[in-house]
């Protein structure tokens, strides 16, 4: 691997000393059957200045083509001229058409934050922070998952993170989990508190302290490889930190053998289990904590046997997109004081992020790392360098991602950091992939080496799209190799996999085949989606012929507003199994309790859609379908402003008029806001009125006015929820069911003879 390093570093050093400033060309395109006119004309947005929503709605003006309000109406509600002059000179600079879903910008010394998506426009003094009140509140995230076997296995795990929501812009945070698994005669358990803290936000920086587990952090949210455990903290920082998060492009690959889950540990602490297949699996590094760490991943099939285990190096650092500052003093496991100092600040098209750390034992620990990236003639480049020293010596790392479709995409890191310091990691290893598209045929190389192992990947990746149906090819070869002989097992593994899947419109078919240490796998799989009025429920069969074992299972999923939960059984060479998983979230406050989806942010909505009787009908909020007459919890992000929440109709024979207002400022962690949403019902019955002798009747509807013809046709409109009509016709009064039709035949009932009356 000399050559690839020396390479490695000789082209990063020309990325790094080029020009930094690049020419860069944005195209807005309005949707296919619109023309900017009709796509903007009737939008009104809701404005907030300085966090106080403003009396009335800015909207488009073709004339000027841009945001125009009612200035009178402002000058009625109290808003006086400066303000008003100040409103109609940023609304002057807002670039309203470069925005195509949204954007935030600063105008004439104002932070605006323009989302066309929510119809909202908050412009903000950038002097002035917005601190909003906070109160008690209760996001709690859990996951359970259950596990049995008649060959005496058992498992339990269980994890949850609580958000605590304070007054005065506080919170706590606390992290648990309980992992426990029996076999026929061994058995484990780990239980306890991982990170826990309490926070007080400022209107430009934090102070938090508590205890902090390195196992915990989110993805996305460490910029060094340096991130020490501490039994006792306290940070002061800025809330550029808080607000960050980016999803990582990054991914795990690992080659199943036998279907199961993944179980993967961290200094022998299970952090995470995830579902495997036979053939190829990507884990997104989104899914895994952040840092750079080693890890334990085994294969456990369903009746608890491990298939099989090894060791991974997981570099899931965010280099690319940071700002702002920390410093930490804290007690390590040990008792030794620890001060701690990081800075991540872009300039000049570079990102750099640093740390510093020392203790009062004389050990120590510094890392630094500068990135960019750039494009250059339709070639995207994304580079790092880094730096580390410690009390034991120096190390340094580099990561390399280049290319574009032409040529492919190739990716190279190489971490060199030996034992440089009790606080940094001594993992090494390194990296190479490539990727490209040779034809309709895909190919990817994937190369991972450290001081244990190494291990190549290729595979090769076709798809065919038709009319009604898609299929795909994958062909992938695995070869390992451990540098470390153990007693009675080859020193290389290799793995052949061929993955074939059929896709229809809400269902597909698999067939797996794998072959491993001389044992040939072959495994049938089908699954079918449907997605209906409470989420989407999906089930599946397998069958799977393990050498001379044979396996057959079946599950059902649900993913829902509530959460998601799942359960599968089969039959395993005669032993039976079964299995139960649920994640999900419950928030509380004053207005109530309810379950949702999983919060990462630890912000909820509490949302209630009004109850109508006789009248069952859904929607749609942030996604989630709710039902009226209900209380449920809705996911929404952190310190983010919101007016409203977005709501859409899921009722196919209803027009609704839905508004659902929020005030949401700064959404605090355990801030738990409700919300209930203004519903009007736009009714349409119509089709045709007949009676026992299925002939059609006419006459007058009663509660209406409107006209039923001689063919019984009729169509009324009502903003309630109508179980019968009475028509009046010369001869007789009819009592028309509308609660059930057939293909929009309602059946009719006589119940008043005018002719016998007179």
């Amino acid at each position: 691997m000399l050559y690839i390093k020396k390479s490695l570093y000789i082209f990063l050093l020309f990325i790094f000393s080029g020009h930094t400033k690049s020419e860069i060309k944005i195209e807005y395109l309005v949707p296919k059957g619109f023309s900017p006119f009709e796509q903007e004309m009737n939008m009104e947005f809701l404005g907030i200045l300085n966090g106080e929503i403003l009396p009335g709605k800015f909207y488009f003006s073709k004339a000027s083509q841009k945001l125009i309000f009612d200035k009178k109406q402002f000058q009625e509600n109290g808003l006086n001229d400066s303000t008003i002059k100040i409103l109609e000179k940023v609304l002057f600079q807002l670039p309203y058409h470069k925005c195509a879903q949204g954007c935030e910008t600063l105008l004439m010394g104002y932070r605006v934050i323009f989302d066309k998506l929510n119809q909202s426009l908050s412009i903000t003094h950038h002097q002035k922070t917005v601190m909003p009140e906070t109160t008690w509140g209760l996001v709690h995230n859990q996951s359970f998952d259950i596990s049995s076997a008649s060959n005496h296995y058992r498992a339990l795990s269980a994890e949850g993170q609580g958000y605590f929501g304070l007054p005065g812009q506080s919170f706590g945070y606390i992290n648990w989990f309980y992992h426990q698994w029996h076999r026929k005669n061994h058995a484990d358990s780990h239980q306890g508190f991982g990170s826990w803290y309490l926070q007080k936000n400022f209107p430009k920086t934090y102070l938090r302290f508590g205890q902090k587990n390195n196992l915990d952090a989110s993805a996305g949210s460490i910029q060094t490889l340096t991130n020490p455990w501490l039994d006792q903290f306290m940070t002061f920082g800025s809330q550029h930190y808080l607000s960050h998060q980016i999803d990582s492009e990054d991914s795990l690959v690992l080659y199943a053998r036998s279907p199961g889950h993944y179980e993967i540990y961290r200094d022998n602490r299970l952090i995470r289990q995830i579902p495997a297949q036979i053939g190829r699996n990507s884990i997104s590094y989104n899914q895994l904590p952040s840092g750079y760490y080693s890890a334990d991943v085994r294969l456990v099939d369903n009746t608890g046997r491990e298939i099989t285990k090894e060791k991974v190096t997981i570099s899931n650092i965010d280099y690319q997109v940071a700002k702002g500052w920390f410093v930490t003093l804290g007690k390590t496991k040990k008792q030794k004081s620890l001060v701690q100092l990081s800075l991540s600040q872009p300039k000049f098209g570079f990102q750099f992020n640093g740390t510093v750390l020392g203790d009062d034992h004389q050990q120590w620990a510094a890392e630094g790392n500068i990135s960019r990236s750039t494009q250059i003639n339709g070639m995207k480049i994304n580079t790092t360098l880094g730096v580390m020293g410690g009390e034991k010596g120096f190390g340094h790392y580099a990561r390399l991602n280049v290319g574009n479709s032409v040529i492919g995409y190739i990716g190279l890191s190489y971490y060199q950091h030996p034992y440089i310091s009790v606080y940094a990691p001594r993992q090494q290893s390194q990296y190479l992939s490539y990727s490209r598209h040779l034809g309709d045929v895909q190919i990817t190389y994937h190369w991972q080496g450290s001081s244990k192992q190494s291990q190549h990947q290729i595979q090769s990746y076709w798809q065919w799209n038709g009319q009604k149906f898609n299929m795909s090819l994958a062909v992938g070869v695995e070869k390992s190799r451990s540098n470390k002989r153990s007693a009675g097992k080859a020193d290389n593994n290799i793995s052949l996999f061929i993955n074939t899947v059929l896709t229809l419109t809400q269902s597909h078919a698999n067939i797996d085949i794998g072959y491993r240490d001389q044992e040939w796998i072959l495994s049938a799989h089908y699954q079918k989606e449907i997605e209906h009025a409470y989420g989407k429920s999906t089930f599946g069969i397998t069958g799977t012929q393990l050498g001379k074992r044979p396996n057959f299972s079946g599950y059902v999923e649900h993913h829902g507003t509530r959460g998601n939960s799942s359960l599968s059984a089969g039959i395993d060479d005669k032993i039976y199994h079964a299995r139960f998983h649920y994640d999900g979230m419950f928030a509380m406050n004053r207005s109530g309790i309810a379950f949702g989806q999983r919060s990462t942010s630890g912000v909820a909505l509490l949302v209630k859609a009004p109850s109508m009787p006789d009248t069952p009908y859904r929607l749609k909020v942030e996604g989630s379908p709710i039902w009226g007459g209900h209380l449920y919890a809705i996911p929404i992000s952190k310190y983010r402003d919101a007016l409203f929440a977005r709501a859409q109709n899921e009722n196919t024979d209803m027009d609704m008029d839905i508004q659902l207002p929020v005030r949401i400022t700064r959404a605090h962690p355990g801030q738990v806001f409700s919300a209930e949403a203004k519903v009007r019902l736009s009714l349409l019955y119509n089709g045709f009125l007949i009676d026992e002798q299925k002939k059609p009747i006419s006459g007058t509807i009663k509660e209406t006015g409107d006209l039923v013809y001689p063919n019984g046709l009729f169509s009324i409109h009502s903003d309630v929820f109508l179980k019968d009509l009475q028509v009046q016709s010369h001869e007789f009064d009819y009592l028309c069911d509308l609660k059930t039709h057939t293909e929009h035949y309602y059946q009719c009932q006589k119940t008043t003879n005018h002719k016998e009356n007179l």
